[in-house]
């Protein structure tokens, strides 16, 4: 029976009745990433990563490589039944049951400015952010289903900032490819080996803490209120942080960035996180965003953002807001132009 018989998608080769229970279970830890248990078990078989994927799980997608993040229901139903595990305790280890993806917002550093100005040929690898204060309390450490989320800066549970760069070899922390032979520690860096619990960190400001919490909220239930805008859904959130961040990254002279940069209410923020280095920091990139959208749209009546965005909603195509930004067909279908329109008759 081929696989096209078998299931209504190409993405599963071997049927379930031909896989059998593999000899060695693995609890998952709460809120885990699917990503971080498959590793301690791959570990626990003697495997990498892909090769637990294909022969203990029947996947065979070398080009997905985030199979993990939103797996199809056969890939479910038949990690289940490998593992022993309930299909329903999978689930809750990937992203299925939080807002569905959309313009790849679960990408790594979706709304910092790098994003916006550069596609580069590593734009695909799945940056990892940790909290040094959770894995010291984990007996064995584990990543966090949030922690994979490429916007996500500060730890919900100890209001920290996350940690995106090993400060030993100073590398950018990523997932180990599934490739690898060398085993994913969720506790270590995969290039240095160090300590990630020991890691130094930082407190971050009850502002930024009640943003990315009500984003959160929109991830995962798909819509939420944000403070100054009112209730939006996840989409429209997303398309509307698209338009004022590809004003400044892609619109704005660059001589211009920083000075409009450190004229709002982020300068010490900004200084502090190294200038226009800011362009691929996560935590300033959402601080950014919360001054943009607080108290809206005061801090943004009169401004070039507000100037670009108009110029670029009344059809001037030269304005288009990014490499990445929506079209501007898709932004009038929205409630995008509803949440400019006092700011657009001043500009």
């Amino acid at each position: 029976m081929s696989r096209s018989d078998r299931f209504e998608t190409s993405e599963v080769r071997a049927p379930v009745a031909d896989l059998v229970r593999l000899p060695v279970y693995v609890k998952p830890q709460y809120d885990e990433a699917l990503v971080s248990w498959a590793h301690r078990l791959a570990a626990a078989c003697d495997w990498n990563l892909r090769r637990l994927a294909e022969c203990g799980f029947g996947i065979h997608e070398p080009l997905k490589p985030d199979w993990w993040a939103r797996p199809s229901e056969p890939h479910v139903q038949l990690i289940a039944t490998r593992t022993g595990i309930s299909a329903g305790r999978v689930r809750a280890m990937t992203l299925l049951d939080w807002a569905s993806a959309v313009r790849d917002d679960e990408a790594t550093g979706r709304f910092t400015g790098w994003r916006y100005t550069s596609l580069g040929p590593g734009e695909r690898e799945r940056g990892l952010a940790v909290c040094p204060a959770c894995l010291q309390e984990d007996a064995r450490p584990y990543l966090r289903r949030a922690w994979l989320v490429g916007w996500v800066a500060i730890c919900e549970q100890h209001r920290s900032v996350l940690v995106t760069t090993c400060q030993k070899c100073r590398r950018w922390l990523r997932v180990r490819r599934p490739a690898s032979k060398a085993r994913h520690l969720a506790g270590r860096c995969g290039n240095c080996s160090a300590d990630l619990s020991r890691l130094v960190t930082e407190e971050a400001s009850p502002r930024d803490v009640a943003f990315q919490a009500a984003m959160l909220i929109g991830k995962r239930t798909g819509s939420t209120v944000m403070p100054g805008v009112g209730e939006v859904t996840w989409l429209e959130l997303v398309m509307l942080c698209d338009v004022l961040l590809g004003a400044i990254w892609s619109h704005m002279p660059a001589d211009d960035v920083l000075p409009f940069l450190t004229s709002t209410a982020r300068l010490a923020h900004i200084k502090a996180r190294g200038g226009l280095a800011f362009g691929r920091d996560r935590l300033a990139s959402l601080g950014l965003l919360a001054w943009l959208l607080e108290d809206w749209p005061r801090h943004l009546e009169n401004s070039p953002i507000m100037v670009l965005a108009a110029r670029w909603l009344r059809g001037e195509p030269r304005f288009r807001p990014s490499r990445i930004g929506p079209t501007v067909d898709a932004v009038r279908r929205s409630r995008v132009p509803d949440l400019f329109a006092t700011a657009l008759r001043a500009a």
